[in-house]
């Protein structure tokens, strides 16, 4: 008899008889187009995808004309670029199931990079590392952070070499853990243990996003360090809703991932026509849907938390701008003031010289000594004058620089007043 008879009973089908070949993207937009819930599923992702890659993209022009600080404007371009990115990959996943392994490698390893340039960020805010650690060799800060909040048990500790690089190895290997799992999981992929329904391969993909589901919580954890650490002392550049963004985008392109594997292994998600009768595919499908829907919303409040940042620090420039233009304007009033303090103190100081010296009658002093006389009083009140006068100059610089501050130029206007006379 044929191979699927045995003792004259039909054997009955392989678990995975009822799983088709991953459709190529001329099938896949077939199916979706095929029903109305999926067609409509489609436009909407779609369309949301494109409109976060707009978002983006006005979000890049308004930084770059109004943030004039170059490395830190790219970190935070470099940052917002995220959610177009997982945008786009969802879509891609969607329209090219068959290389959804290859788009979901590319957002991760975006991730990691983005995760490495937030913590570069906060550094740079600080003014490099070492201003960092004497900024905060004082502080302290307690390690019951999420998830481990609930550990009131945990201490608190100073920040020292250490204990940053401690924080910052946790943060970082998640750039590595997460990339090399779906690089694992590629491989397997390509070696056709899915096309062969192969259960060990469900399994090892499970266990991979368990351990990508635990590096990313060290990695919130480790940002949760970092936030006791500089949320004080870092107020005014926006650094909680930074910190929470971040960690919302870590759990929800890393934990729903694993959720929808688990989900998958388990067969939880059943079939849903008119896409193929298999719960990994559909569970792939309905992940990338709900990314592609997740981002552009996320994205408009990352915009409005980054657009507060660069108005901030664009009025600032500008009033610093106005004072500098206004003590550059009175700068030659206020030298030719001076100049003509000095010509009147001069002239005061002639005055005081020019009157005859009268030595005393009796006995009667040399010519020659008494020319010398005159000649030494005359050049210490010239020293006593000049000396006064310094010291007015002084203080009118310094509380024009508690005012408002001074320009380098202006100073160097200030001090040569006497080539302006």
């Amino acid at each position: 008899m044929g191979d699927m008879m045995m003792n004259g009973n039909t054997l009955p089908p392989p678990p995975c008889a009822n799983m088709t070949l991953t459709p190529n993207s001329i099938e896949m937009v077939e199916l979706m187009s095929s029903s109305q819930w999926t067609l409509a599923l489609l436009i909407v992702c779609s369309i949301l995808a494109g409109a976060c890659l707009l978002i983006y993209v006005e979000t890049i022009m308004f930084i770059l004309l109004r943030l004039p600080y170059g490395t830190r404007r790219g970190f935070l371009i470099f940052l917002l670029g995220c959610f177009p990115v997982f945008s786009l990959t969802s879509i891609l996943s969607i329209y090219f199931p068959r290389a959804t392994l290859m788009a979901e490698f590319a957002a991760s390893a975006y991730l990691a990079v983005c995760v490495y340039t937030f913590i570069l960020l906060i550094v740079n805010y600080f003014g490099g590392y070492e201003n960092m650690l004497k900024i905060l060799h004082e502080e302290r800060f307690s390690l019951a952070q999420a998830p481990c909040c609930c550990c009131r048990c945990l201490p608190e500790v100073a920040l020292t070499k250490k204990t940053f690089h401690r924080a910052r190895i946790m943060v970082m290997q998640m750039t590595v853990v997460r990339p090399v799992a779906l690089f694992i999981s590629a491989i397997l992929w390509t070696d056709g243990l899915v096309a062969m329904c192969f259960e060990t391969y469900q399994t090892i993909e499970v266990v991979l996003n368990l351990i990508a589901t635990i590096s990313t919580l060290c990695a919130i954890y480790g940002l949760g360090l970092f936030y006791e650490m500089s949320i004080r002392p870092l107020r005014k550049f926006y650094v909680r809703p930074k910190f929470f963004g971040m960690k919302i985008l870590l759990l929800l392109t890393n934990i729903q991932a694993a959720i929808f594997a688990i989900l998958n292994r388990f067969g939880v998600i059943g079939c849903l026509s008119p896409l193929p009768c298999d719960s990994e595919f559909t569970g792939n499908v309905i992940l990338n849907a709900i990314v592609a829907i997740e981002m552009p919303f996320l994205l408009l409040i990352a915009r409005i938390i980054a657009l507060k940042f660069v108005q901030r620090f664009h009025k600032l420039e500008q009033e610093l701008s106005v004072s500098m233009a206004t003590l550059e304007t009175n700068a030659a009033p206020m030298a030719e003031e001076m100049c003509s303090r000095d010509q009147v103190r001069s002239s005061n100081d002639v005055r005081i010289t020019s009157i005859p010296y009268s030595p005393p009658s009796s006995p009667e002093l040399p010519a020659d000594i008494t020319d010398e006389i005159k000649e030494e009083t005359k050049e210490e009140l010239k020293k006593e004058a000049e000396s006064i006068i310094m010291e007015e100059i002084m203080k009118e610089v310094n509380e024009t620089m508690e005012n408002g501050g001074v320009h380098t130029s202006t100073l160097e206007k200030r001090g040569n007043r006497d080539s302006i006379c």
